[in-house]
Formats: structure tokens, C-alpha cells, sequence
């Protein structure tokens, strides 16, 4: 598996139409999905050159990012957060607290369609855990989450999860370049995802919000070796 260059290497050309929205929503999700590093520093004329803008609209969607507290300024230039131990516990408190919370609603909210989107998303998370693709488990869990949390239709909710997965998302990236060469069935279970699928379909809110509130805890000792320490950041 090829080892992280960096977040803006892995940006792309963004299309013209309606550009500043455009540019903000990419790099948004590139730092949700763990694409940026802890302590990464972007600088814009790298950062315009990497989406085929002007620097205009990527210091535009940098403001907004740093206004969201996903990234901040550092010297000339802006980095992506070094998290203290404690805030990152805390961002952890409150996923667990909202996140079951939109499950539950989810259990109560979710159509048929939704239902759907959820089953397929926990399918593809499936399939990259048993072929232990490391970086590809992470995105699909992350659409298998936020399918789930689009089918509470609570607009408000899921804002402030995403705000949440801003904070979370680049050490999960940083934890990505530790387990390259570990076997997935060792750090993750499974289990919750169906425990939670089937809740939904039962219409469970309690079965979903436990299902999901489980998940997450045992996805923050995933977290430890960053938070004691143990996985490198990018100053």
C-alpha cells in the first residue's frame, strides 16, 4: 500500500461550476475521511494548483474550514489541528452521546430507500474488511455511518456530527500509516454494524442507539496509539 503524501496530494481538479462551494466541500471531506494528517500544514498556492483553481476560492474554503475549527492558523500558513488528549476525548464523548442519539432517530425515521442505502454501504464496509484494505474500510465505514445518520433526517443533527468528524477524521488517517501491515479482524469487529442494521430494519430505537453507542466505543481504542503518543503527526 503506497504510504500518505500528504493531503493535497490526493485532491483533485474541482469543476468550475460554482467553484468556492465546490473547492470547500472536497477539502471538507478530504479532512473528514482522514486524507490530511494531524499537524499537516497547507500553504495556498499548493493547495489551488492541486484543485485546478486560482488561489481565491481555496483561501476562501480554508477561511470557512478555520472558522470550523477544522483546520487552523499556524504561523503564515494553516495546519490541521493537533488535538490534546483531553479534546480528543471529548470529541469522542460527544460522537458517541449524538451519533446513537441519530441512530435511534434513524430507527424511527428511515425509509425504505434509506434502508437500502444503509444495507449497501454496510456491504461495502464488509467486503474491504475481509480483504483487510485498510484505507478503503475507512471510507466505506464512513458512508455506512453517515447513511445511517442521513436517514434520521435531521438536518441539525448530522451538521454537527460532521463537525465532530472534522476533528476526528485526520487521526484516523494518522492511525491508517500505523496499520499498514495489520490485520483488520484484530482492531475492528464487525458485529455492531449488523447488530445495528437489524435494528433499523426492526424499527429498535433503543437496539439502534445501543448498537451504534457499542461501535463507537470500541472504535476510540482504536484511537490509543495516537492519543498516548504512539503515531506519528506531520509538523
Amino acid at each position: 500500500m503506497a504510504s500518505n503524501k500528504g493531503g493535497i496530494a490526493q485532491l483533485a481538479p474541482v469543476n468550475t461550476d460554482n467553484v468556492h462551494q465546490r473547492v470547500y466541500m472536497q477539502m471538507r471531506q478530504a479532512i473528514m475521511s482522514g486524507k490530511f494528517r494531524p499537524g499537516e500544514t497547507l500553504t495556498l498556492r499548493p493547495l489551488a494548483a492541486a484543485l485546478g483553481t486560482s488561489v481565491i476560492p481555496a483561501r476562501d474554503a480554508v477561511l470557512r474550514l478555520v472558522t470550523e475549527r477544522a483546520l487552523e492558523n499556524h504561523r503564515r500558513s494553516v495546519r490541521v489541528p493537533l488535538l490534546a488528549l483531553e479534546e480528543l476525548r471529548d470529541v469522542e464523548r460527544y460522537r458517541i452521546l449524538l451519533e446513537s442519539e441519530a441512530a435511534a432517530l434513524a430507527a424511527a425515521r428511515a425509509s425504505d430507500d434509506d434502508l437500502l442505502a444503509i444495507e449497501q454501504a454496510s456491504a461495502r464496509a464488509e467486503k474491504a474488511y475481509r480483504s483487510n484494505k485498510i484505507e478503503r474500510f475507512l471510507v466505506a465505514n464512513q458512508e455506512f455511518h453517515f447513511a445511517v445518520y442521513a436517514a434520521a433526517h435531521s438536518d441539525l443533527l448530522q451538521s454537527i456530527i460532521e463537525k465532530l468528524w472534522l476533528q476526528v477524521g485526520p487521526h484516523l488517517g494518522a492511525l491508517v500509516d500505523s496499520m499498514r501491515e495489520s490485520d483488520l479482524s484484530e482492531i475492528v469487529d464487525l458485529a455492531h454494524h449488523q447488530e445495528l442494521v437489524r435494528a433499523l430494519k426492526a424499527r429498535d430505537a433503543d437496539g439502534a442507539r445501543a448498537a451504534l453507542a457499542a461501535d463507537l466505543e470500541d472504535s476510540t481504542d482504536v484511537y490509543r496509539p495516537y492519543r498516548d503518543g504512539d503515531v506519528a503527526v506531520h509538523g
